[in-house]
């Protein structure tokens, strides 16, 4: 309850009267707010898909009283019920549209804007392939495929009406670009022309030498590399080992060396294409020469003459590499690989060198992987019977009897621990693992 006093003075009869009202009233103290009730949001479609330059128009629902607010890709906005604009690729996209009525207005309501435009693919295509693929994507309207059809062009004539055409039994002359359209089947809207760039890798052709594995020619010889004849080739490279590298189609190497030994790769260009082939390779082998181990029988170091022996492209010591006393043919890692100025020599002569694993490995396939080949005739029993067919004339000295063995060092380690290669007495098996550095086992060199 608020009282309210109001005095007033007033003049009677020259009396001075004090008036004094009282007056209660109540305020209102729960004046209610008014509530905005916005509108639904307003329903909307368009007319895509669309080519370039076409008529974009929008249609949404009557709702007497409002107004519209458009936004959308590329800056677009408006505030028209059912705008419209010339369509291009940037008006692709999302579009809203809210309306506000009495104050209120709407969540917005999303539209989608689609076109015509696709995309085209290619596989990777090879002569050796022999089929080439084309694709072409969808015409798609917010996730919704629009039914379309087809049209592709390409090199050699090609035409198509699939949307992924393929091409049989192609050639050289499939390469190039291939372009496609679409055409919407609903409103006939065609979309924008998508491309794709063939290429065709031309196969590898066999290429050869006058000095393969099965007939090496001798260090000091002639290498000739030969390529066949190529139509429509504009250069050649060649690479090799030694750091070897030409652009003749048949070059040739004089006076040959054992480094030349290897695996030789060859690939040519086309001029039409300027696309360079697959590439082919082949196998050298240079012998030491027709004497063997370049003439070299036997060599005398510390006192101790040792022979030689020549196994494939390899030239290695036939006997055991002794001690510095000359007297034990057994070293641990350490002393063979300890007193040397040249990498990998070693205790061995100058002009020789320690086995790496991977040398170890080339010799077993030289044999086949019959380790009776290297063994001494009389060296192992039953199955493990010795025919020393290669000559590298492995002795069974280590462990005990019956069940001796013969392990030669690597220099090669694995987590600190030496590889080596293990001959039994009875299997041909040539076994290879790593070993403890202090025991004794066997050393063979093998010529730089």
């Amino acid at each position: 309850m608020h009282h309210i006093i109001m005095k007033k003075v007033i003049t009677v009869c020259g009396f001075f009267i004090l008036l004094i009202a009282f007056s209660n009233c109540r305020k209102n103290e729960t004046t209610p707010e008014e509530k905005c009730t916005p509108p639904s949001p307003p329903y909307s479609t368009n007319n895509s898909p669309l080519g370039i330059g076409d008529t974009l128009k929008f249609t949404t629902i009557s709702i007497p009283g409002a107004t519209y607010d458009w936004k959308g890709p590329n800056g677009f906005t408006s505030n028209l019920q059912n705008p419209s604009l010339v369509y291009s690729d940037k008006a692709a996209g999302e579009y809203l549209v809210t309306t506000t009525l009495n104050g209120c207005t709407s969540e917005a309501y999303h539209t989608y804007v689609t076109n015509t435009n696709i995309t085209a693919t290619s596989s990777a295509g090879t002569l050796t392939t022999k089929t080439l693929s084309l694709h072409a994507s969808s015409v798609n309207n917010s996730g919704f495929i629009i039914p379309a059809t087809y049209s592709w062009k390409g090199p050699n004539g090609f035409t198509s009406t699939e949307q992924d055409p393929t091409i049989s039994n192609v050639t050289i002359n499939a390469a190039g670009t291939y372009s496609v359209t679409a055409t919407v089947i609903s409103n006939g809207k065609k979309s924008n022309e998508a491309t794709t760039t063939v290429f065709i890798t031309p196969i590898a052709i066999p290429v050869s030498s006058n000095s393969p594995l099965s007939t090496p020619v001798s260090v000091g010889a002639t290498l000739n590399l030969t390529a066949p004849n190529i139509t429509g080739a504009t250069s050649y490279a060649w690479a090799g080992p030694n750091g070897f590298s030409s652009n003749l189609q048949n070059p040739t190497i004089g006076n040959v060396s054992r480094a030349a030994a290897g695996t030789y790769y060859f690939y040519y260009t086309l001029t039409s294409t300027n696309v360079k082939s697959e590439i082919s390779k082949t196998t050298v082998e240079i012998k030491y020469s027709n004497s063997g181990c370049n003439g070299q029988t036997s060599v005398t170091y510390k006192g101790v003459t040792y022979n030689t022996i020549e196994i494939g492209n390899q030239c290695w010591l036939k006997e055991n590499l002794r001690n510095n006393t000359g007297t034990v043919d057994s070293l641990t890692w350490n002393e063979m690989t300890a007193d040397t100025t040249v990498e990998n020599q070693g205790a061995c002569p100058t002009g020789w060198h320690l086995p790496n694993d991977e040398m170890l490995k080339q010799l077993a396939i030289y044999v086949n992987g019959d380790g009776n080949k290297l063994k001494m005739i009389g060296q192992g029993t039953g199955a493990g019977a010795g025919t020393n067919t290669s000559g590298f004339s492995a002795l069974l000295e280590l462990g005990l009897t019956p069940n001796k063995t013969s392990i030669f060092w690597s220099t090669t380690q694995v987590s600190s621990a030496p590889r080596y290669m293990q001959l039994f007495s009875d299997t041909p098996l040539i076994y290879y693992s790593t070993g403890n550095p202090a025991r004794k086992y066997n050393v063979r060199c093998i010529k730089d």
